[in-house]
């Protein structure tokens, strides 16, 4: 799936309980934030784990990792200014407040409960976007 973040769309795997059909019950999520230098696909195990035991999931690309590299430099990184990092993370932040708003349109999945699980750079994530 993809939802509107700070500068455009936001690319994100959205994995559901059970058989992923709508039912009365709307599911817990957790969101799933990946490291440094890695993507939404680092996630999709923990993801898979976490729906087998009730859980929905939702873990999007953070700026400049996944699909969202720019140029598909996989080095881009390292060359960032200090403004541009703090751009990144503003940006980073934002689209993760943005993603709880996408999960709160969803009927299957339930808003009030809401957990997020950062590894690495998902977790210093995590504690800004608390």
């Amino acid at each position: 799936v993809s939802y509107r973040g700070a500068t455009g769309e936001v690319p994100a795997f959205l994995t559901l309980p059970g058989s992923g059909k709508t039912t009365a019950k709307r599911a817990p999520v957790v969101l799933l934030v990946h490291g440094l230098g890695g993507s939404k696909a680092d996630m999709l195990l923990l993801a898979v784990s976490l729906a087998r035991r009730g859980y929905a999931t939702f873990a999007p690309d953070l700026p400049d990792h996944g699909d969202r590299k720019q140029g598909g430099n996989s080095d881009a990184l390292s060359r960032q200014t200090l403004l541009e990092t703090r751009r990144s993370v503003a940006v980073g932040a934002t689209d993760l407040r943005r993603a709880v708003d996408f999960l709160e349109t969803r009927a299957d999945l339930d808003s009030k409960r809401v957990g997020l699980l950062g590894v690495s750079l998902g977790g210093i994530y995590g504690a800004v976007v608390a």
